[in-house]
């Protein structure tokens, strides 16, 4: 946490409800997810369009893209190896994070079984 982080995380909290940035307004126009629409995606579309377009920014930040060690998401399918994949992450400090997403989140609390 430093200065340009909060810069940073400021800038991102004030386009999710006040879209001004062009390549975000630009980005949510070309994926037709609506400008103003906060609907599950809009952070995400604001973090592709980031990835797009870092170098114009309209203050100094260096962006990192971390790769899934962040944000470890096996594939969609609710499978045995999904939730093989998963268990094998949960205390692996090199997977801090974990994703579930969509029809994967009932993997979560059946972990432990």
């Amino acid at each position: 946490y430093n200065e340009r982080s909060q810069i940073f995380l400021d800038f991102f909290i004030k386009q999710m409800s006040r879209p001004s940035w062009l390549p975000y307004i630009e980005y949510k126009k070309r994926v037709k997810h609506g400008v103003t629409n906060l609907d599950w995606w809009c952070d995400q579309d604001f973090l592709c369009a980031l990835h797009e377009n870092n170098k114009v920014l309209p203050f100094s930040c260096k962006v990192v893209d971390l790769g899934p060690r962040y944000n470890f998401c096996p594939g969609l399918d609710v499978s045995d190896s999904a939730r093989e994949e998963i268990q094998n992450k949960v205390g692996d400090s090199n997977y801090p994070i974990l994703h579930f997403k969509a029809q994967l989140k009932p993997l979560l609390m059946n972990l432990g079984k």
